[in-house]
């Protein structure tokens, strides 16, 4: 018959179990400040996400990360940052205006298109000064085409408008479709007055329309004649956000901030517990949604695919 383990035993291993979760939760290491490029409810949001997933995970305590506007940022204060201050800007206003303020603080950039962010930062540091990560507001190009052949097999023919911002994509998107035995057809836009004629061009070679985040092509002022063309033509389109799919994309392919602030609480823990200045790569969501428009889909006679398993068939897991 096998002993009971001795008291003494068994509150000295209490005792070091107590120990390991005080070091982990006091492993936290500085302050994060959040800079919004504004107080709107998107930014508001992901700010939120941010704040309980580092409480989560880290142990951070509210006070240990601050949340300000850009308005409110003070960007004159003197003094050298701390080498374990972390500032998470959201928006590509305020990555602009931290990466001036503090060229010496880490700044993991959010909400920020991909060229963007290397045209601020390049390749993430600057003469080792300067250390900077990203999580891109894009979707890549990649999973973009991925969820064309599952939700429309039978389209072989992907159009695409490019513009200033993703004229040079044109050899990875050739390279990415030539992969999935798809047909690329590109137009180039240099400005409102060619999109008419370039969409014109496009959509008589085209199944589907795949529309990419470069707002010199798709914004306010062009979305409405870009969706009804489509529309007119019988060529679905897949978006970038679940606006774009409200008004009339087919599907779209889109990250919500709160699943963006999930992302970023993630990558701030590592890098504040982490005790190093280098950062991680900058990457691409990790969490993504599918969304349809199910009166697009029913005039257009398209088969809709259950959201959650096309997210599943992507690569996406975890809460939504």
């Amino acid at each position: 018959m096998t002993r009971p383990p001795p008291v003494a035993m068994l509150l000295r291993t209490l005792a070091c179990l107590l120990l390991a979760a005080t070091l982990s939760r006091s492993a936290w290491g500085g302050q994060v400040t959040v800079v919004l490029s504004d107080g709107s409810a998107p930014y508001r949001e992901f700010a939120a996400a941010l704040r309980s997933g580092m409480a989560a995970t880290a142990g951070a305590a509210g006070d240990a990360i601050a949340v300000t506007t850009l308005q409110e940022f003070d960007g004159d204060r003197a003094g050298a940052d701390p080498g374990d201050a972390l500032f998470v800007t959201v928006g590509l206003r305020a990555a602009r205006s931290v990466r001036d303020a503090r060229p010496r603080g880490r700044i993991l950039a959010t909400l920020i298109p991909r060229e963007a962010f290397e045209s601020l930062f390049g390749g993430g540091a600057d003469d080792g000064a300067r250390s900077a990560s990203a999580i891109f507001i894009d979707q890549p190009l990649a999973r973009q085409l991925d969820l064309l052949r599952l939700a429309m097999p039978a389209a072989r023919r992907v159009g695409v408008l490019l513009g200033s911002h993703t004229r040079h994509l044109t050899g990875e998107l050739e390279r990415l479709c030539r992969e999935r035995d798809l047909r690329l057809a590109v137009e180039t836009v240099d400005g409102s007055a060619d999109l008419v004629p370039a969409m014109q061009r496009l959509l008589g070679h085209s199944d589907v329309l795949l529309a990419l985040a470069d707002d010199s092509v798709f914004n306010p002022a062009t979305a409405e004649t870009v969706l009804l063309l489509s529309y007119r033509r019988s060529v679905p389109v897949l978006g970038f956000s679940r606006a774009y799919v409200k008004a009339g994309a087919l599907l779209g392919l889109h990250t919500t901030p709160d699943q963006f602030g999930r992302q970023a609480a993630e990558l701030a823990t590592q890098m504040v517990q982490g005790g190093q200045r280098s950062m991680p790569a900058p990457q691409y969501p990790r969490y993504f949604q599918v969304s349809w428009n199910h009166a697009v889909a029913q005039s257009l006679e398209i088969p809709m695919r259950d959201e959650a398993e096309l997210v599943l068939r992507l690569g996406g897991g975890g809460r939504p």
